[in-house]
């Protein structure tokens, strides 16, 4: 038996006799209970919440999660990760497997370690079921309410909205004691956690020192204050802790082979960190980086994404020429600079460039997009669709993609697939009402029985939403 799951194995039985693992089946959620909460849980954020929907960033914290996940034995659910668009130091786990980190905490990483301590210590909560134990004595409210007063409680109830925040004050009062982690929870969670991670090829060292950054935050105003250290509580007792534990002969050898992707962690956190639209701070931030280290490829493909996403895509042009010459951020740049020739209106320089870059395991999304976009604007229809398609096939939630194919088939005279398209987008934006018109359209108009049960449901699933968002009003 390797020598950490030995550990794991002696500290859950010590936990045991402790008495701080309760036998789920006296007290947790049935799984099917526990997964309808998640979902609601899921359904409740992402109604309220923007997630980054950058594909590359979408893909890397799914795959990173899912690789620390694995390592995890018996899982009982399928693990889903997100990235709310938040700067707030925050991450935490939904019943069933669904994980949220912020950008506002990704920012705050140096390293994918830090990252993959996060989200083990998160994979954690689930596998050890704290939250379904805690919410069994409270099924008797309703699981979508019980939903509601979670997702207040792990995010705060300052990014909700006002009928949220009347609903989280009033029954999360009497609830959010008991569905809060304890520092029982916490102790166990950095057991298995630290365990796991070490076993997926990193130290928890890198967990220390985000940790570290969180608590450095705790002394600031109520708006600045980190959700994180309100859900999670006990962060100096668990950085002695852990640090007793890498010090323990059993995790001498923890992350000396390094699994970190640290040129994929490097593109993730300057996306997040110059994708703010509007926001000219980050073009600031970006070029007096520049300025300091002109060499600096991170720094230079940061400032030209930031001038892309601030319009200025001529101006962007000439940064993202000299990264996608050559560094680690090539094929992004490359990507990048085919979209700013776009922008500009050279849609032939765009193809040219964006046909050229080099495929990958996971950033072929805006690749394709915006092969498509040049070749519509050139009257290659043919070649656009087929590759909207093909994003759709691969990503379902990419909207920009979902947008342009209802678009264009709206256009050609496909009012079937236009409304089909174009509900999914707006369903996909929380914009109920256009959702509800053009998936109502699109059931009137197919013939494709498969297609009507997948708008019904839609359909369905956003009266049960309305319902209760009016219900929480009251």
């Amino acid at each position: 038996m390797p020598f950490y799951k030995k550990f794991l194995a002696i500290m859950c039985l010590a936990a045991y006799l402790a008495g701080l693992l309760t036998a789920p089946s006296a007290h947790a959620l049935t799984l099917g209970e526990e997964e309808e909460l998640g979902k609601e849980f899921f359904k409740y954020v992402q109604h309220r919440y923007r997630f980054i929907e950058d594909p590359f960033a979408r893909h890397y914290i799914e795959a990173l999660g899912k690789r620390l996940a694995a390592v995890f034995p018996d899982p009982m659910f399928e693990y889903r990760f997100f990235i709310i668009e938040d700067e707030t130091y925050n991450a935490f786990a939904a019943p069933a497997g669904y994980v949220f980190v912020n950008t506002g905490l990704i920012k705050a990483m140096n390293s994918e370690a830090e990252l993959a301590g996060i989200l083990t210590h998160e994979i954690a909560h689930v596998y050890c079921r704290h939250i379904s134990e805690k919410i069994e004595k409270s099924k008797k409210i309703g699981l979508a309410t019980l939903a509601g007063i979670a997702a207040g409680i792990f995010l705060g109830a300052g990014g909700a909205v006002p009928g949220d925040a009347v609903m989280i004050g009033s029954a999360a009062a009497g609830q959010a004691a008991a569905l809060a982690y304890s520092r029982a929870d916490e102790r166990q969670a950095d057991q298995i956690g630290v365990t796991y991670l070490c076993e997926a090829g990193y130290s928890a060292r890198g967990l220390m020192e985000i940790l570290q950054k969180i608590k450095s935050k705790q002394w600031f105003s109520d708006k600045e204050f980190p959700t994180y250290l309100s859900t999670h509580p006990g962060t100096d007792e668990r950085l002695m802790y852990i640090d007793t534990l890498m010090n323990s002969p059993e995790f001498a050898r923890c992350g000396q082979k390094s699994a970190a992707d640290e040129a994929a962690f490097a593109v993730i956190k300057t996306k997040m960190e110059a994708l703010c639209p509007g926001d000219s701070a980050a073009i600031r931030h970006f070029t007096a980086l520049v300025e300091q280290n002109p060499a600096d490829p991170s720094a230079r493909y940061g400032l030209g994404l930031a001038l892309l996403q601030n319009n200025r895509p001529a101006d962007a042009i000439a940064h993202l020429e000299k990264v996608a010459e050559k560094s680690p951020f090539h094929p992004h740049a490359l990507t990048d600079l085919g979209k700013a020739h776009y922008f500009t209106g050279a849609y032939e320089k765009a193809l040219s460039i964006l046909e050229r870059v080099p495929p990958t395991d996971f950033y072929n999304t805006e690749r394709y997009f915006y092969t498509a976009m040049a070749a519509e604007k050139l009257g290659l229809h043919d070649k656009s669709i087929t590759l909207y398609k093909r994003i759709i096939q691969q990503e379902p939630r990419y909207l920009p993609a979902l947008y342009e194919l209802g678009k264009v088939a709206g256009e050609q005279g496909n009012l079937d697939d236009a409304h089909f398209y174009l509900g999914i987008y707006h369903n996909n934006r929380r914009e109920a009402d256009t959702a509800l018109f053009h998936l109502n359209k699109a059931l009137e108009l197919t013939k494709d029985e498969k297609r009507k049960e997948q708008i019904e449901k839609m359909l369905a699933d956003i009266q049960a939403f309305l319902k209760e968002q009016r219900r929480s009003m009251r």
